[in-house]
């Protein structure tokens, strides 16, 4: 009986020790709107409901394990127990082992206005208000203060997302003095691709060569470096940088992107090289191996276009 006791507590242990969730706690709300079935766990609920939604409409190929709050899609509201119980046997030594973020809140009413306050952890709570009952804009706007305090650059992705540029611009600026390096890296290399495609391509360099110095072993930084130097005619620059974003895509960084975008570029970047070298054969062969991949990047909509060129190139005009 002993050893049973033993194992479980080691066995439960070794499952909380690792635990990077996101726990939503039951928010604190008045006693009359618990009463009529809109108690804290239910507003928690609500809070969780949205960050997953905001998750699946943010698209970007950075893996949630790159993020220093990664919760990835564990996320969960925690559900008071009365007494001790394995439960809160549990959840206590996630909270003294484990790593997760838990976010706290209340609701109350005053003068005909409702308000919520929403924290992660220790920080200082946000306050938001609305008039009358319009509880579901609260929501809405707890779950982006969570999502912008604990992942800025994923938030920033969001935004984009809902064609909220100039909200996203300010979220990648504050981002470029984070005290991470890496984190600079990806906000400034997001910031030069924007200012590429206003037409600033002096700048959009610059962010390029200003991330490669901050994190010099990202693979998707060369890259998106390698088409800034492309946008001002530096092709031999280009084709360098490209050779590099390929040998790196191969080393442990590449776990920080998301696997179809890897797979995507390992084909793409040595077609660009053959293309610049031209061996437009081998382009042509590429370019079928990279039709049957997932999309990413506008690749699949690029196959014919590059197999095109590649045969007129190859003066194959049929």
């Amino acid at each position: 009986f002993v050893t049973i006791v033993v194992v479980f507590i080691a066995a439960t242990v070794w499952e909380a020790a690792p635990d990077h969730g996101l726990v939503i706690e039951a928010f604190t709300v008045p006693a009359d709107m618990a009463a009529n079935g809109l108690t804290g766990q239910a507003v928690a609920t609500q809070v969780q409901d949205r960050l997953a939604w905001m998750q699946s409409h943010t698209d970007t190929i950075r893996q949630a394990s790159s993020f220093r709050n990664d919760w990835g899609n564990d996320i969960k509201v925690q559900i008071p127990d009365t007494g001790v119980s394995v439960g809160e046997f549990y959840r206590y030594l996630v909270s003294w082992l484990g790593h997760a973020t838990h976010i706290t809140g209340e609701i109350w009413r005053q003068n005909g206005r409702i308000s919520l306050s929403v924290r992660s952890g220790n920080e200082q709570a946000a306050v938001f208000t609305a008039q009358g009952q319009d509880l579901n804009t609260l929501i809405s706007k707890a779950g982006e203060h969570v999502i912008a305090a604990t992942q800025p650059y994923r938030y920033a992705i969001f935004l984009d997302g809902q064609n909220r540029t100039a909200e996203e611009i300010r979220v990648l600026q504050a981002l470029t003095r984070d005290t991470d390096p890496e984190e600079r890296a990806w906000a400034y290399s997001r910031l030069g691709i924007y200012r590429q495609s206003q037409g600033d391509l002096r700048a959009g360099l610059n962010a390029q060569r200003i991330a490669i110095k901050l994190a010099p072993d990202l693979p998707h930084v060369w890259g998106n470096l390698a088409g800034a130097e492309a946008s001002v005619g530096h092709d031999e620059a280009e084709f360098q940088d490209n050779l590099r974003a390929w040998a790196l895509l191969k080393t442990k960084k590449a776990q920080e992107l998301a696997a179809y975008a890897v797979a995507v570029q390992l084909v793409a970047d040595p077609a660009l090289h053959d293309m610049q070298q031209g061996d437009y054969q081998d382009v042509i062969a590429q370019m079928s191996a990279l039709r049957a991949l997932p999309d990413y990047s506008s690749s699949r909509s690029s196959v014919d276009i590059v197999t095109s060129s590649a045969f007129a190139s190859d003066h194959d005009i049929e």
